[in-house]
Order: structure tokens, then C-alpha cells, then sequence
């Protein structure tokens, strides 16, 4: 009799931690469509979740909804433990609604850490998915994504794939106008790849400039007049590269590093060297550790027009100095990120 007793308690025990954990999954679901819209209150109420007390399908839930949240906040996708465990849980249940996302989000682990190869698996993993459930957005994004790997050695693969990617995106209802413009920008840059095929980057660069300002987006606005600057930089117009670099930088409210120096760039190449020096002394020193090999080529490149040979070899060993910190860096990043992996084989290897 205790013996029976004891057995109903334990399963009493155990049904109510399924109950409690199936709660947990549905209030990460819920989650789920924040993180699309409002990924930094998404993040904050994922903060908040113990998953220590998860269980495994409530975990996949967590860490697809913590990645699409980070996604979307401008964070890279860059945490291999946190993803594997949605990619561990979703692999091999493609009818799930949510493998396709989690397929794309692991094709963009992979696009960021080399692995081209094994991120286009992903991506058309993904595609084939968002198809099959009509999910034309996640859809999109993976083509875009697909488009940026191949469109070096092949650019009519990439120019169709980015074709059918903004195609798909004008289905998406309710979607981010701004994106409109971005999956116009991609299709441009693709074009850009193939010979013979600038003239057509300008006329979809106009489109998205259009676009942008339809919908009173000054930062897709911005970032459609930098790539109008970089197609005249293939055409050698230093006056248009100019001129549009000018409108770039002052459609971006946030002048960041990378603005600064597209602008200091394009005044150098028309040897306007004291608007070039204004631009790079804005730069603080602690992103000298993160563009210091572009600032230093720039700075060659002034003093080499200004003939002064003392200051251009200083500056040109900077440069390497600081390739070689960054490659360095690298390096060491791969380095971890391969022992993580042999570790966590080597634990499942010893599993019984």
C-alpha cells in the first residue's frame, strides 16, 4: 500500500512540473511576437525567466525568443550555446512553426563566424519551411541573407535570389515600411557584382531613396544615399561620391565610426585634407581598437597627398600593427570557439 502511495505522489510530483513548465513555454510564447517588435522589452522580461527551471522545449522557446529579440536590437547573432539549444530541440521537426526562424538564425551564426557553406544549408533549410507555412517574411530575410554569401562568385544567383527576396517582402503584411528599402539597397549592392550591372544598382538605389523618403525614414534614407556613394566610387566620381557621402552623413542622426570615416574618405579623394582632419580628430581613441586599421590607412593616404614621407611611415606601421592586432584577435576568437565545440563533442561522445 505505501508503495502505491508512494508511486501516486511521484506521479502527482511530476505531472505538476509539467504543468509548470508547459505554463513557462506558453508565457515565452507569448514573448515571441515582442521580440519582432519590441525586442528590448522582450529582452527584459526574458531576463527575468530562471531557466534553470525550464524544461527542454521550453528552453528551445527561450533561446529562439532571446535570439530573435537580440536580432532585432542590433545585437549580433553570435551565441552559439544559446542558440544551439533551439537549434538541438527544432532540427528535425520542420512542420514546427518556428523552425524556420530558428533555421535562419543559425545560417546567420554560421555567415558570421566563416562557415559559408554550412550557413547556405540553413538558410535554404529555412526558406523551404517559411514556404511550406506561407511565412513570407522569415521567407525574405533568409534569401537577403543567402544573396549577401554568393553574390562574389555568383551574382546572378544572387540578383535572383534578392529579386525573389523583395518580391516576398511586398506580400509581408504589416511589415516594417523600412525594410522595403532595405531589401532594395541588397538588390542593388547584387547588381553591383555583376559586370555591367552598375547602371541598374543606380536606378533600384533611386527606388529605395524614394522609398525612404515616402515613409520619412532619414536612417534608410541615410544608408540608401552610402551606397549611392560607394556605386559612383566604382565609376571613379569623386565629386558624386562626394556629394551623396555629404546626404548620407546628414540624413544619420547618430554619426557613428563608420559614417565618419565613409564621409573623411570621400573628402580626401578630392583633397579637401583639412574637412577629412576635422572628421577623424571626432573619432574618440576607443575606437581606434575596432577601426583603427581603416583610420590608419586613411591617415597614410592624407599624408602621402600632403608628401609627408616621416608622418606616412609612422602611420603605415600603425596599420599594420593594427591589422595584426585584429587578425590576432580573430584568431583567438576561432581558436575558442573551435575548443568550445571539441569540448561539448567530446562530453557527448562520453554519455552513456
Amino acid at each position: 500500500m505505501r508503495k502505491i502511495f508512494d508511486l501516486i505522489l511521484v506521479l502527482l510530483i511530476a505531472i505538476n512540473l509539467v504543468g509548470c513548465n508547459d505554463k513557462q513555454g506558453r508565457y515565452i510564447s507569448t514573448i515571441i511576437p515582442l521580440a519582432e517588435n519590441k525586442p528590448d522589452s522582450a529582452l527584459a522580461l526574458l531576463n527575468k525567466i530562471d531557466q534553470t527551471q525550464l524544461s527542454e522545449k521550453a528552453i528551445a522557446l527561450y533561446s529562439i525568443a532571446y535570439t530573435m529579440a537580440q536580432d532585432k536590437s542590433g545585437i549580433d547573432v553570435d551565441n552559439d550555446s544559446l542558440l544551439r539549444n533551439a537549434y538541438n530541440w527544432y532540427n528535425g521537426k520542420p512542420a514546427d512553426s518556428l523552425y524556420a526562424k530558428c533555421e535562419y538564425y543559425m545560417g546567420k551564426y554560421y555567415a558570421l563566424n566563416d562557415s559559408s557553406e554550412k550557413a547556405l544549408r540553413c538558410f535554404s533549410n529555412s526558406v523551404k519551411a517559411a514556404k511550406r507555412q506561407n511565412d513570407y517574411y522569415t521567407q525574405s530575410l533568409a534569401l537577403v541573407q543567402s544573396s549577401v554569401i554568393v553574390r562574389e562568385y555568383d551574382p546572378d544567383l544572387a540578383i535572383k535570389f534578392s529579386n525573389e527576396a523583395v518580391g516576398l517582402y511586398n506580400k509581408v503584411k504589416n511589415a516594417p515600411s523600412n525594410n522595403k528599402a532595405y531589401a532594395l539597397l541588397n538588390l542593388a549592392e547584387c547588381y553591383s557584382f555583376k559586370e555591367g550591372g552598375i547602371k541598374q544598382s543606380f536606378v533600384i538605389a533611386k527606388q529605395a531613396v524614394k522609398q525612404a523618403i515616402a515613409q520619412k525614414d532619414t536612417l534608410a534614407l541615410s544608408d540608401s544615399y552610402q551606397d549611392l556613394s560607394a556605386f559612383w566610387s566604382l565609376l571613379d566620381n569623386k565629386d558624386s561620391v562626394l556629394y551623396t557621402s555629404k546626404l548620407s552623413f546628414m540624413y544619420k542622426r547618430k554619426h557613428d565610426t563608420s559614417s565618419i570615416l565613409s564621409l573623411a574618405w570621400a573628402y580626401c579623394d578630392v583633397d579637401s585634407l583639412q574637412a577629412s582632419e576635422r572628421l577623424i580628430k571626432s573619432i574618440s581613441r576607443r575606437e581606434y581598437l575596432q577601426y583603427g586599421s581603416s583610420i590608419y590607412s586613411l591617415l597614410y593616404a592624407m599624408a602621402l597627398k600632403k608628401n609627408n614621407l616621416q608622418k606616412a611611415n609612422v602611420y603605415k606601421d600603425s596599420l599594420v600593427a593594427a591589422l595584426e592586432s585584429m587578425n590576432s584577435a580573430n584568431a583567438k576568437a576561432k581558436d575558442a570557439y573551435y575548443n568550445k565545440v571539441t569540448k561539448v563533442s567530446h562530453l557527448q561522445i562520453a554519455r552513456p
